[in-house]
């Protein structure tokens, strides 16, 4: 019998013999050693191609690699469901292998080539339109568009840069890249020198480095530099040009000058994640609530708890929880924050525990309502069209059960005959895909427990829609998200005063990016984001 390496190897290739096949399989089963063996070869993408890993102990791009590295151009398209249909085990394996990502070898002579962290969503355009589904390149003027999650660029020459959606990037040349949109970190070696970032406002030159560009699409543009120089030149206006070094940033100004920034090293990303970035608050520690916070491009998270009952220590109430302890809001408080949320149209998942008295014998219930929300919400009439805020709410009345409610502003959905206002922990898991269904409305799902749930839309006339004809979502700066409070739309002013809403909370997920049906389930089954 083959040596394990060789039958891996034949395993990938589809040359693996039955036989071969069937001792692989059992020893597999029966073999931690051989499955740690078998991990170290496989990494999915996306769930659904096998890739292979980049060294992550300083190992060159040019230096020889054995066994699957060889083949993997020529095995880089090669699907993982054509291995997991041959053996049920083996499907089992490779779902495991979604829980963990390897860096990856890549090759250092040919194209542009580029991996994918789970959940990731993107377009890959060549030259003259060519929608490209399969491969793995980017060539002279390729096109990448990320909608959600994080890509890793490795280029030929050695630079190895991490994007994160949204973002929008073209390959001018093999050491040229343009930025319309997004957050790039790069690491360029001393043998790519030159190499060159271009936005709309400015143009990096590399000196030997790591930096990062922020490109804007409705502000200005920034470069942070983490180690050795850049070249930076503005495109417009005054068009100065600067020499930025160690622990300097700057930012373009619409006159075309160059002002400085404080460094931000934590809106850049350095490695591939292994899942959407997302904040994950488990409400276990009354003095650290956040148990996970991945999310790009914000400055330090700060919250803290306020209203009549929070007390002059702000503490949090912590309750037993569905795991471990969980949020109580007792109606007298709430939990602000600084993160002005997920904004614009873009994709967002929120993910919760929630366990709700009775509020149907309520009689004066306008502000006790607003489960989560930030954004602006909007001011003067009631039936405003704008959909500027993001919200998960009840929709109290005396006498029957509260709705529970999806808003973007003027347009929003509603889950009818689901009662929630009964004193048990109930799952919740809200899933914006940030576009339009065939109804030009937002896609939208919830999950309930697990199960999908049915909701039905509802807005103000007219409804507010983009030259498409779509509803126009646009998630706008204002209110910090906010656990309890209503948002108020008055200016100077976040919140409505209470009373506020008496509700507990637990896992709280806050995912930038449309998980799957398969995701969503096993956040209600196992607590986290991929079934173990």
């Amino acid at each position: 019998m083959k040596p394990l390496e060789e039958r891996i190897q034949a395993l990938i290739d589809g040359s693996i013999s039955e036989e071969e096949f069937q001792h692989l399989d059992d020893e597999l089963l029966a073999n931690p050693e051989a499955r740690r063996i078998y991990y170290s070869y496989m990494v999915m993408h996306q769930g659904l191609e096998y890739r292979l890993s980049r060294s992550s102990s300083g190992v060159s791009p040019a230096a020889p690699i054995q066994g699957l590295a060889e083949s993997r151009l020529k095995r880089q398209r090669v699907k993982a469901l054509k291995v997991a249909a041959m053996s049920a085990a083996a499907v089992i394996l490779c779902t495991l292998i979604v829980l963990k990502m390897y860096a990856i070898r890549w090759d250092s002579e040919g194209p542009t080539q580029f991996a994918a962290a789970p959940g990731t969503l993107y377009t890959l355009t060549h030259e003259g339109g060519e929608v490209d589904t399969e491969s793995l390149e980017l060539r002279q003027f390729s096109r990448l568009q990320i909608s959600q999650g994080t890509i890793e660029l490795q280029f030929a020459s050695g630079v190895r840069s991490i994007l994160t959606a949204p973002a929008d990037v073209t390959l001018q040349d093999s050491d040229r890249l343009f930025m319309e949109s997004g957050i790039a970190w790069f690491d360029v070696p001393k043998q790519a020198v030159g190499f060159t970032v271009k936005t709309r406002e400015f143009e990096v030159v590399d000196l030997g480095t790591r930096f990062g560009v922020q490109a804007h699409p409705r502000d200005n543009d920034e470069v942070h530099v983490f180690e050795g120089a850049v070249a930076v030149t503005s495109l417009s206006g005054e068009e100065q040009q600067v020499t930025l070094k160690e622990s300097q940033a700057k930012r373009v100004r619409f006159s075309g000058a160059l002002e400085d920034v404080a460094l931000a090293p934590e809106r850049f990303i350095t490695q591939l994640p292994d899942s959407l970035p997302h904040m994950h608050w488990s409400f276990d520690d009354a003095e650290e609530l956040v148990e996970t916070n991945q999310i790009v491009g914000m400055d330090a998270l700060e919250y803290r708890l306020n209203g009549p009952s929070a007390g002059s220590r702000r503490e949090p109430n912590l309750r037993s929880g569905v795991h471990g302890r969980a949020l109580q809001l007792d109606g007298g408080c709430f939990l602000e924050t600084n993160w002005e949320g997920i904004l614009g149209d873009a994709p967002r998942t929120v993910a919760f525990w929630m366990k709700l008295p009775a509020m149907r014998r309520q009689v004066d219930v306008t502000n006790q309502k607003m489960i989560l929300g930030w954004g602006r919400q909007s001011s003067g009439s009631a039936d405003s069209t704008e959909n500027n805020k993001w919200t998960i709410h009840m929709d109290p009345s005396a006498g029957r059960y509260p709705m529970l409610n999806l808003s973007f502003g003027g347009f929003w959905y509603f889950a009818p005959g689901l009662v929630l206002d009964d004193n048990q922990w109930h799952h919740i898991v809200v899933v914006y895909a940030g576009e339009s269904n065939s109804e030009k409305m937002p896609r939208m799902k919830l999950f309930v427990d697990g199960q999908v749930a049915n909701i039905k839309p509802a807005f103000h006339s007219p409804i507010d829609r983009d030259p498409l004809g779509q509803v126009h979502i646009d998630t706008k700066e204002k209110s910090p998200m906010v656990l309890g409070a209503t948002l108020s739309g008055a200016a100077g002013r976040d919140y409505e005063e209470g009373p506020y809403l008496d509700i507990s909370l637990d896992e709280l997920f806050i995912i930038e990016g449309a998980i799957t049906d398969r995701e969503a389930r096993a956040l209600f089954k196992h607590n986290a984001l991929s079934a173990p």
